[in-house]
């Protein structure tokens, strides 16, 4: 499981805490229903809903910390920390290409809306795109799901398993 900095991810955002998390995080979450105690929320405003709105809710959730935008002045985590940032889906994807640097991974998009979902899990199983892995070494890692538009084209850096090379 990935484990992700607060410093780090200030830097990566070009945001800043309001108060220090206590230790790592161990993922992003940009849905509350799907958010697991550890994670970061990042509080997405969309067509018909704004993540702040369910800010109080990711913590009740045991979210460890928050990435909302400047200039909200209705947001009181109380000793919640928040990292605030000047546009939310801007950190958010800040935050995915770094990590996909940190990775130092190769990557495939499987697009298209026929059999994209059999093609994501068909490679892994058979070792990748270019072929199966020598023995003890992965080499192809895929996504718990398939993502779509806005948030979710840079929440899939987030699900892969491998943890960034230091």
């Amino acid at each position: 499981m990935p484990s992700f900095d607060a410093q780090e991810l200030a830097g990566w955002c070009e945001g800043g805490w309001d108060r220090m998390p206590i230790g790592p995080f161990c993922g992003v979450c940009t849905d509350t229903r799907a958010l697991r105690p550890g994670e970061l929320f990042v509080a997405i405003r969309g067509p018909n809903h704004d993540g702040h709105d369910f800010v109080a809710e990711a913590f009740a959730r045991g979210a460890a910390g928050a990435m909302v935008e400047k200039g909200r002045s209705d947001l009181s985590a109380g000793s919640a920390p928040l990292l605030k940032v000047e546009d939310s889906l801007l950190g958010l994807r800040r935050m995915a290409q770094e990590y996909r640097r940190a990775l130092k991974a190769e990557f495939v998009a499987v697009p298209g809306t026929s059999g994209h979902t059999a093609a994501r899990e068909g490679l892994p199983a058979a070792g990748g795109p270019r072929g199966p892995a020598p023995a003890g070494r992965g080499r192809c890692v895929r996504t718990g799901a398939t993502f779509w538009p806005s948030a979710g084209r840079w929440s899939w850096a987030f699900s892969a398993s491998t943890p960034p090379r230091r």
